[in-house]
């Protein structure tokens, strides 16, 4: 009980301090990694552009995103997409706009995309349940992955295996065509549309105009100048 309430007082603690009305706050919590550098990024349909790095203190770090700093890169968005990074393949995407906050709790030092929690910003929160979704998925797969390597001379195991693989294929991707049709507005949307693991796209422009094009319709009224939604438009 000591232990849940002082998790409980130190995630409100930390929502507070990243509460600002002119600029963004994106605060972390994180065991394992005191003294390990974190790097914050804007991305752009470009890539990405260093803003910032910090220091792992006392279990937590936290960045500011002043909005002329923003503007400096991206003076038509109202919203942004952040990542976060111990290393080029530690990595983690977020989403938020001015006033906001940020707050997250990872849980794994050298896989922090995975298992970490998010507070704060809706669009946020949204982001952390797409990559949760798609852990569960990475979870699923890689368990099929390691039985079919063993029992590759086994053609029953194989085909029964490659069943289940696609199983899990198409019902993430029925997970991500109803994230969009939910969330059309949801700059969130554009990184669930675009999901890839290993190599493999969930969505296509092409099998999916439907949803693709619900998107950009949305998120065109919704965000006319954003550069996110004029890629989108490229991709028509």
């Amino acid at each position: 009980m000591r232990k849940v309430l002082f998790s409980l007082l130190c995630v409100s603690i930390l929502f507070f301090s990243c509460q600002n009305n002119n600029d963004i706050r994106i605060c972390g919590m994180i065991d394992g990694a005191n003294g390990r550098m974190v790097h914050l990024s804007v991305l752009g349909t470009d890539g990405l552009t260093m803003l910032d790095s910090a220091i792992v203190k006392n279990g937590r770090f936290e960045f500011h995103v002043r909005k002329k700093q923003k503007d400096e890169f991206f003076p038509s968005e109202e919203r942004a997409f952040f990542n976060l990074s111990f290393s080029e393949d530690n990595s983690m995407t977020t989403l938020a706009g001015f006033g906001e906050g940020v707050e997250l709790i990872l849980t794994n030092p050298d896989r922090i995309v995975r298992g970490y929690k998010a507070t704060g910003a809706a669009d946020a929160v949204l982001m952390s349940q797409l990559d949760s979704s798609l852990s569960v998925f990475a979870c699923r797969t890689d368990t099929l992955l390691y039985i079919y390597r063993i029992c590759q001379d086994n053609d029953s195991i194989r085909v029964d295996i490659e069943s289940q693989y696609n199983e899990l294929v198409e019902e993430h991707h029925q997970y991500l065509r109803a994230f969009i049709r939910q969330r059309p507005q949801s700059l969130s949307s554009v990184i669930a549309f675009y999901r890839v693991y290993n190599h493999h796209r969930f969505l296509d422009e092409h099998a999916d105009a439907e949803i693709f094009q619900l998107l950009v319709d949305s998120l065109s009224a919704k965000y006319p100048q954003s550069q996110y939604v004029e890629y989108l438009k490229n991709r028509q």
